[in-house]
């Protein structure tokens, strides 16, 4: 069986789901049009057996419509409404072949949201049989602009989570012994990550043994906090990531919008506590309170200082167990559910 993915940009984690299916469906084919990966995020993919890719700078319309007419794929996702050649491609291919909307904004009763309602209803019901999406939120967002819920499917953000199930339990018991006296925040360097807010609590904090490590690059990467308890890394890959996890100890991403927060699904197969604002959303699903982390308003330097002091006057052991619990909560997420999920799609919609 083929698919068609007309994506924006590509990052690790969908490829990871992506691998996960080919090897597990070795005679599908995924072909995926992709935007060039973001350049505050520079993932480098492997190249994976039945995976194709191409370039979306290099294809006007006619070029999508020729994926489609020489691939004659089972079922086109596509990734949001900002493209319209990608709408426009969605319109000569939904006569013959189901189509559905990836979407990752979540519902927030704004304005513009409650105005799309409508229009939503009217325009994207006959485009799209129906959508996939994150989580509870984005599932709300479609619901309101006229998808019915039994044709809306959550996980569309997952990841193969085996690595970083094997990465807690290979650093398990040394942590139970003493746990990491390191935060960690891995994310883009812009306004929209709260970062400032963070590192302000974190050097507010007085804990002299504790460290801070940052994760990223970006805009705003210039204008980052110097001091001798933050390091900051730039951007690494994945597997460079990995490696430093037995060296670290509580995740957290003070967002103050976080549509999802993929990331936050990774740190919690590895086995990290999690403090996030509550504004990411994809805290919904992988962030019991008081069993795995905690939640702060956004913005709040006194609220983050507070989360941070309270993990710092928590044991090793209280430390672990929320470990624990982390890594039991995110195998329930993984890339085989998102492999069963695009074949339960298929299933439903393709006779």
């Amino acid at each position: 069986m083929k698919y068609l993915f007309l994506y924006t940009e590509l990052a690790d984690y969908t490829i990871q789901c992506f691998k996960y299916h080919l090897n597990h469906n070795p005679e599908d084919e995924i072909h995926v049009v992709s935007y060039e990966v973001n350049g505050e995020a520079p993932f480098v993919f492997e190249e994976i057996e039945h995976l194709h890719k191409y370039k979306r700078k290099e294809c006007d319309l006619d070029d999508l419509w020729q994926i489609i007419e020489v691939n004659k794929p089972a079922l086109i996702f596509c990734s949001g409404w900002i493209d319209k050649q990608y709408l426009a491609t969605i319109r000569l291919a939904r006569h013959k072949t189901p189509c559905f909307l990836i979407v990752d904004n979540p519902w927030l009763g704004t304005l513009k949201q409650r105005l799309l309602s409508p229009f939503g209803k009217y325009y994207f019901g006959k485009l799209f049989k129906g959508a996939w999406v994150p989580g509870n939120a984005q599932k709300e967002f479609m619901q309101n602009i006229g998808f019915k819920p039994e044709n809306i499917f959550q996980g569309f953000y997952s990841t193969d989570v085996n690595s970083y199930t094997e990465k807690f339990l290979e650093n398990r018991e040394e942590k139970r012994k003493d746990f990491p006296k390191v935060f960690v925040c891995a994310a883009r360097y812009i306004p929209q990550k709260g970062l400032e807010t963070l590192w302000q609590a974190f050097a507010k904090l007085d804990h002299p043994e504790r460290e801070l490590w940052m994760f990223g690059q970006g805009v705003d990467f210039d204008q980052r906090m110097k001091h001798p308890k933050i390091k900051h890394f730039g951007f690494v890959q994945p597997k460079e990531l990995l490696s430093k996890i037995k060296d670290m100890g509580v995740f957290v991403l003070p967002s103050m919008l976080e549509p999802w927060g993929m990331v936050v699904h990774e740190f919690t197969a590895a086995g990290f506590p999690l403090l996030l604002s509550d504004k990411v959303f994809s805290g919904a699903r992988f962030l019991q309170e008081g069993k795995n982390g905690f939640t702060f308003r956004p913005g709040s330097i006194a609220e983050i200082k507070r989360q941070l002091k309270k993990i710092t006057q928590m044991s090793a052991e209280e430390l672990s167990t929320m470990s624990d619990k982390s890594s039991e909560i995110a195998k329930e997420h993984s890339a085989e559910a998102w492999s069963t999920t695009l074949r339960q799609i298929l299933h439903t919609f393709v006779k």
